[in-house]
């Protein structure tokens, strides 16, 4: 009898751990733009991106943002010339490897989302 209401008791406090992580991961993909209910008609028409999975967006942040800051770093090869007087070379290699790290924010959230947050009020002056 007392081993039985024991099980009772793992099994309530298991169910409320189950109910807690699944608060949290909920919580935890609404924050990064990803929808669990079916989206609208309007939804799939505005997005220009196809539905990516929990893994397949943090392998293209993790990509788009490693590669950006590669070639961020890479740029300074151009650094003597920048200095010489001719900062064109500098300036493309650098600024394409920004563009392609701050872009990698989009596989968090979505391009939606992310253009909504970048040009919201908030961040007007």
């Amino acid at each position: 009898n007392l081993s039985r209401s024991r099980r009772l008791n793992m099994s309530g406090i298991l169910e409320k751990a189950k109910d807690s992580a699944n608060t949290a991961k909920n919580k935890t993909m609404s924050a990064m733009g990803i929808k669990k209910e079916n989206p609208t008609v309007v939804d799939e028409l505005s997005e220009t991106c196809p539905k990516l999975s929990y893994q397949q967006r943090m392998i293209g942040f993790g990509f788009c943002f490693g590669a950006g800051y590669l070639i961020s770093f890479a740029s300074f090869t151009f650094f003597v010339e920048l200095l010489e007087g001719n900062p064109l070379p500098f300036v493309y290699v650098y600024t394409i490897g920004n563009i392609l790290a701050l872009s990698s924010s989009m596989f968090l959230v979505g391009p939606k989302r992310q253009f909504k947050n970048m040009f919201d009020d908030k961040r007007k002056w």
